[in-house]
């Protein structure tokens, strides 16, 4: 099994809000809560914001862009907002995407160094981390934990103050992804797991045996048919060039890892381990 050894930074919990006036307010019990157990542990400040709509929602996560390019704030950002599975977040004002929301919580992990911890009580939520992911760019936050589906607001609530009771106490990922598959309301992603797994999978099936042949092969006949060239020593030689670039090699982790998570220690494994792990 390969284990990661990740570390983040953080130093606030900010709770946005927008729910509607009949609803239960779940987020102002959880900031009620977490300002409870924050001191009494001398952990965390936590602040509690409810926004109008979607331009001061924009206006507000500007703002903590600032703050944590320019003041060195690491937040833990919960939201507290209906979702729609296709449309998006929902205010009284209409809809923000999940991808332009995505994109907003990518620039703000960016200005963090890649230390963003995002929690959602929203619907659907983690759809904005989905629509946004791209393997060539900075992941959208270190560490995401949010609904895929329809969720009642009650057992949201029971799970987020279970989840950062134990994250007040502890900061292993494991225990505290254990709490997030106790409750099964909502999914997460580990950015730096998600990262060396999709490489992992990379190298082992693409890489070696019956997948590097065939991506070789693809290679040389693309090859033959781009240059017009069927002399023996030019296929040869595309061959081994091409079996050079499929093979199993610290680039492809460092290049990746760099472009997702800014600094492959933030992978929380060596090389070695990884190539360990394949076996």
């Amino acid at each position: 099994m390969l284990k990661l050894n990740c570390s983040f930074v953080v130093n606030k919990i900010i709770i946005i809000s927008h729910l509607r006036n009949d609803d239960a307010q779940s987020g102002l019990r959880l900031y009620e809560d977490l300002n409870v157990i924050h001191k009494a542990e001398s952990g965390l400040e936590v602040s509690y914001i409810d926004v109008m709509g979607i331009g001061d929602f924009l206006f507000q996560l500007e703002k903590i862009f600032k703050l944590c390019k320019w003041q060195y704030l690491r937040p833990i950002l919960h939201f507290e907002c209906h979702g729609d599975r296709d449309k998006g977040l929902e205010f009284r004002d209409g809809f923000l995407s999940w991808k332009y929301f995505g994109d907003r919580i990518r620039e703000i992990n960016y200005a963090t160094d890649n230390n963003l911890f995002v929690s959602l009580a929203t619907c659907f939520g983690i759809n904005s981390y989905a629509v946004t992911l791209r393997h060539d760019r900075l992941c959208p936050a270190w560490y995401m934990v949010a609904p895929d589906e329809r969720v009642e607001a009650g057992r949201l609530l029971d799970f987020y103050l279970d989840f950062y009771s134990v994250l007040s106490r502890c900061s292993d990922m494991e225990l505290i992804e254990e709490v997030t598959q106790k409750h099964g309301v909502a999914k997460s992603i580990y950015s730096s797991r998600f990262i060396v797994l999709t490489v992992a999978r990379y190298l082992n099936k693409l890489c070696r045996g019956k997948g590097k042949a065939s991506r070789v092969e693809d290679m040389v006949n693309l090859s033959k048919w781009m240059n017009a060239d069927v002399r023996v020593s030019s296929i040869r030689k595309t061959r081994s060039m091409a079996k050079d670039f499929f093979r199993i090699d610290e680039r492809v982790f460092i290049d990746i890892t760099r472009r997702f998570l800014l600094d492959e220690e933030r992978a929380g494994c060596s090389w070695e381990e990884l190539k360990a792990f394949l076996g």
